[in-house]
């Protein structure tokens, strides 16, 4: 069996919108956040907010505390950009040029299913939502 919990910024949780979630079986506790979702409106309205403020992005991902708990944003990619980004490759970031062409932007980590029945996993849950919360709160703001 699985079972599993999700929430979001502001609403109801929904698959279509960035939201933090976790779940777990007998085999393992997952703690995840970012957009799952590749509905193509949310994902124009993603790259737009990353290209317009990079930098701000580039902060978040790159937080030492970010990097060291998830490494790289996870998710499936376009082979070229979209369509709307003409940009020199050669002049560009090559992190903007990636994320620019994701299709999906989340982070995940893994934790023995064991802590799901002690005292601990309330801790575990509020310390990944804390290390996670800029990445997603930056994505849900891009989507209103």
């Amino acid at each position: 069996n699985l079972y599993s919990a999700a929430f979001a910024f502001g609403r109801i949780k929904s698959a279509e919108i960035p939201h933090f979630y976790f779940q777990f079986n007998s085999d393992e506790f997952l703690f995840a956040g970012g957009q799952y979702s590749m509905d193509p409106n949310n994902m124009k309205k993603i790259r737009a907010a990353i290209f317009n403020n990079f930098e701000e992005y580039k902060k978040i991902i790159q937080n030492k505390n970010f990097k060291r708990a998830y490494g790289e944003i996870m998710g499936e990619s376009l082979t070229n950009l979209p369509k709307g980004f003409i940009l020199n490759e050669q002049d560009v970031n090559p992190l903007l040029l990636k994320s620019l062409k994701m299709k999906q932007f989340y982070v995940y980590k893994t934790y023995p299913s064991v802590i799901i029945l002690g005292e601990k996993v309330i801790d575990v849950i509020l310390k990944n939502i804390k290390l996670v919360y800029s990445f997603t709160k930056f994505l849900s703001n891009a989507i209103k």
